[in-house]
């Protein structure tokens, strides 16, 4: 087995809320990139998916990015990261990507926001990969359907599963970072978790767990 892994999640715990992507979501109205058709298309997402996903409709939803491609949203991921990581980051969680990177871990950004947000986050912080959500493209344009990956709960869990796997490292021997109780599933399956400004079931989790808890 290769070294073991730091899974950190994104908005709550390295980035303070509101999530990154209701920012990038506000930025991108401001600069007049989400108009009728991608707005139409996020409200309808909740009507069609509604009876599926429930109450995590919400975070599926990347219908509003429909019909913009994926260069124009790649740019601009990066112009938002460039413009506002720094004000956003919380610099006590942030030291401890370097406390992992010094203790020989790879560091994996693991979050539900979209790959164009996460890949410059990623860069940025010094990280060694991500595992983001990934919607479905065609054409080069993005479509109205749900993402074809999204880590949330037991999904972040089995992402982080098959990465371990394909990278031949022990998960039990990693370690994670998360701040909702949608991150437990993955949490309890690491050796080190800690939770992070946690969300009250998630309080009473890690509480009852006797994991760190770090509020900022």
């Amino acid at each position: 087995m290769t070294c073991p892994a730091a899974f950190f999640d994104l908005d709550g715990t390295l980035l303070r809320k509101p999530s990154c992507e209701s920012r990038f979501f506000f930025f991108l109205y401001q600069k007049k990139y989400l108009g009728l058709a991608q707005i139409s298309a996020g409200l309808r997402f909740y009507f069609r998916w509604f009876s599926q996903f429930g109450r995590d409709t919400g975070r599926k939803n990347k219908a509003f990015y429909s019909g913009l491609s994926t260069q124009q949203l790649e740019d601009l991921g990066r112009q938002w990261v460039g413009d506002n990581l720094a004000r956003l980051i919380q610099t006590e969680i942030a030291n401890h990507i370097e406390t992992c990177k010094l203790g020989g871990y790879t560091l994996v950004l693991m979050t539900g926001a979209p790959d164009f947000i996460a890949a410059p986050v990623a860069q940025a912080l010094g990280m060694d990969t991500f595992i983001a959500t990934e919607c479905v493209v065609e054409d080069g344009f993005y479509t109205a359907l749900p993402p074809r990956q999204h880590p949330l709960a037991e999904e972040k869990l089995l992402l982080a599963e098959a990465w371990c796997n394909k990278n031949n490292v022990e998960l039990k021997k990693c370690t994670a970072y998360g701040d909702s109780h949608q991150d437990y599933a993955l949490l309890r399956e690491v050796s080190r978790p800690y939770a992070i400004n946690p969300d009250r079931r998630m309080k009473k989790l890690a509480a009852n767990a006797k994991w760190p808890i770090i509020t900022t």
